[in-house]
């Protein structure tokens, strides 16, 4: 696995099932102790004519999408998540039968800007 391929993964495994999970679960709280908050928004929810709520989920999908990029921003380092001095960097790596495989070595393109 390249970074690309990580990068695609990303896409298909995170940010396609998080956004219509949400949503999902917010139609449909589950468990015994759901709040009278979450009630009344299912209920809101349910009440959208199907473009209104498509409008929703593309709000959703970008904020798992701006999430995501601000994670990958935060592991290529070029946002801190140290306020001052010495700071330290992010090493992902992909392993797989003892072989190690860089997956944002500080030579080639970010994964943010794969990810866009």
């Amino acid at each position: 696995m390249n970074a690309q391929d990580f990068i695609e993964a990303v896409k298909l495994v995170v940010r396609d099932g998080a956004a219509e999970g949400v949503l999902s679960m917010a139609e449909n709280p589950p468990g015994r102790g759901v709040t009278t908050e979450a009630k009344a928004r299912a209920q809101w929810l349910k009440s959208l004519s199907h473009h209104d709520r498509e409008q929703v989920l593309k709000l959703v999908e970008e904020g798992v999408d701006s999430a995501i990029f601000g994670l990958l921003c935060v592991i290529d380092g070029v946002r801190a998540v140290e306020d001052c001095g010495d700071k330290g960097s992010f090493e992902l790596h992909y392993v797989k039968h003892g072989l190690s495989t860089p997956l944002n070595p500080e030579n080639l393109i970010f994964l943010h800007d794969l990810f866009n």
